[in-house]
């Protein structure tokens, strides 16, 4: 049986979400994983030449990773507030895909933007919003060719079908980190903790409670101050708490 596009798309998908699977671990670095999707992503898509990973944690927008040619134009995007990225990862959740056929054409809606993308040599983009988290923090998968009118609705089919798979992956990072800095930071105030009962005979109730008066009287974050006072435990420096509350 000779197999169609429309089979040999779904095949290439199937076997990238098993190299995904496979190869990503979403127990390491923020930033691996999100250059590995990237990645991942210009393998998939036929007619892309770079691909990057932009989050939106309003007010601001971060580029996070991308294939080393496109982390400029992410960059760009988020200095000017402008671009499909953004777009993309306002758009109500399974809104579809913004595809640009040729940026050199399609200065109204993007008019800075679209100047430095085709002076950079990229021509043609399609960016697809990857999934909208609680809290307000969006992000989206943004592709690249340096051909006008580059993407197909093959490109557009593979693009939603990967980033929905993307998206998966993407939010148990997302979890395994928020997890991981949990725990961190657990760790730190306990260590915190210890410091002040050795220091000054506190039970520890009372060390806590002087680690939440130092936060909230120092506006830091009481992680923040527990990290303070175990860098400076060795030395004669005051910390905030020590400023926050007299002994």
């Amino acid at each position: 049986m000779v197999e169609d596009d429309g089979d040999r798309l779904e095949s290439g998908i199937r076997d990238t979400a098993r190299a995904l699977i496979d190869t990503i671990d979403l127990r390491a670095d923020h930033a691996d994983v999100l250059r590995a999707l990237a990645d991942a992503a210009v393998r998939v898509v036929p007619h892309a030449d770079a691909g990057g990973i932009s989050r939106i944690a309003e007010p601001t927008v971060e580029p996070a990773r991308a294939t080393a040619a496109v982390g400029v134009l992410d960059r760009i995007q988020a200095d000017l507030e402008e671009g499909p990225c953004l777009d993309a990862a306002k758009t109500p959740a399974g809104a579809g895909a913004i595809l640009v056929g040729d940026l050199a054409n399609d200065e109204a809606r993007w008019p800075e933007f679209a100047r430095r993308a085709v002076a950079l040599g990229y021509r043609s983009m399609l960016s697809v919003q990857l999934y909208v988290k609680p809290g307000r923090q969006r992000s989206s998968l943004n592709l690249y060719s340096r051909r006008p009118d580059a993407f197909d609705d093959a490109d557009i089919r593979a693009a939603g079908q990967f980033a929905l798979q993307a998206a998966a992956l993407l939010r148990g990072a997302d979890e395994i980190g928020g997890l991981v800095r949990a725990l961190e930071s657990r760790d730190v105030i306990g260590q915190a903790k210890g410091i002040l009962r050795e220091r000054s005979g506190l039970t520890d109730g009372q060390a806590f409670q002087r680690l939440v008066t130092a936060s909230q009287e120092t506006n830091m974050k009481l992680v923040d101050v527990a990290q303070w006072l175990c860098d400076e435990s060795g030395t004669t420096a005051a910390s905030p708490v020590d400023h926050a509350v007299a002994d």
